[in-house]
């Protein structure tokens, strides 16, 4: 009875100590503070700016849908401009400012009177 009786202990000690010690994780190593990194998604310049404007100057759908067009169509030429890595920085600027006043040019005459002062202000304040 007594080898019977040191046997449960024994079993229920080997039991009880492989199951609290699977419980914690005691390792001290990089892995313990690694973050996962963030996943970013890929931004629609387009239609980001569309939606933009839209809250800022109350734009109606076909006003909207327009600006879409305006900012799409010259998505490429902003991708080139800030992909080049041959042009210095105050070329760049000189570049968007081009790219900035034909998008200006074509989504002044889409715009009521106050929405085209809005727009100039917003533009103001981001001058490149």
């Amino acid at each position: 009875m007594k080898l019977k009786a040191s046997y449960l202990i024994l079993l229920f000690t080997v039991l009880f100590t492989t199951v609290v010690s699977a419980q914690v994780d005691r390792r001290v190593g990089q892995g313990q503070y690694k973050r996962n990194p963030p996943k970013h998604e890929k931004i629609d310049f387009a239609e980001e700016s569309a939606n933009y404007f839209e809250k800022e100057l109350k734009l109606d759908a076909f006003q909207k849908a327009a600006m879409k067009n305006i900012f799409a169509d010259e998505k490429e030429a902003i991708t080139a401009i800030g992909d080049d890595k041959d042009m210095t920085v105050m070329e760049k600027k000189d570049k968007m400012r081009e790219v900035s006043q034909r998008i200006q040019k074509k989504v002044l005459p889409l715009l009521s009177k106050e929405q085209a002062v809005k727009y100039n202000e917003i533009e103001e304040a981001r001058k490149f």
